[in-house]
C-alpha cells in the first residue's frame, strides 16, 4: 500500500515539474528587422515608420509590432489593447509574467491578440477564420 501511494506521488511529482519546466518559458523580443523579414517570409507585407505593420493579401487584418524605448511604454499599450477586448467571449487565455504578457480571445466571430514581450508591442484583431494563420506567424516568432 504504502508502495502504491509513494509511487503515484512520484509520477504525479514528475509530471508537475515536467509541466512547470516546459510550459512557461521566456519569450525573448523580436527586433524590427526579424519582424520585418519573418513577416515578408510568411507572404505579409510590411509597412514600416515609427510602427510596423504586417497585412496578407486577401485578408482584412493587419498586425501591429512596436518596438518602444521603456518596457512601462510596451506595458502601457499592451493594457490598453487588452482593456479594449470584448467583455464577452468563447475563449479567452492571458498569461502575466515579468518578461512578457499575452492575451487572446475570441469572441463572436473575431480573434483577439495582444503581446508584450519585453519593449515589444504585437496586437491583431481578425475574423477568427484567420486565427491559425496568426497563431502560426506567432510561432515563427517565437511567441
Amino acid at each position: 500500500m504504502k508502495k502504491a501511494i509513494f509511487l503515484t506521488l512520484s509520477l504525479l511529482l514528475a509530471c508537475l515539474c515536467a509541466f512547470a519546466f516546459t510550459g512557461c518559458k521566456a519569450l525573448e523580443p523580436v527586433t524590427v528587422a526579424d519582424f520585418k523579414a519573418k513577416a515578408e517570409a510568411a507572404e505579409y507585407t510590411v509597412t514600416s515608420d515609427d510602427t510596423s505593420a504586417a497585412a496578407k493579401k486577401g485578408t482584412e487584418y493587419e498586425i501591429k509590432f512596436k518596438v518602444y524605448d521603456t518596457i512601462a511604454s510596451a506595458k502601457a499599450d499592451y493594457e490598453a489593447e487588452t482593456d479594449a477586448f470584448p467583455s464577452s467571449s468563447v475563449a479567452h487565455v492571458t498569461v502575466n509574467m515579468p518578461s512578457h504578457s499575452y492575451s487572446k480571445m475570441t469572441s463572436g466571430n473575431k480573434y483577439y491578440v495582444a503581446y508584450r514581450v519585453g519593449k515589444t508591442f504585437l496586437a491583431v484583431t481578425a475574423d477568427s477564420e484567420y486565427k491559425k494563420e496568426i497563431d502560426d506567424f506567432l510561432k515563427t516568432l517565437g511567441y
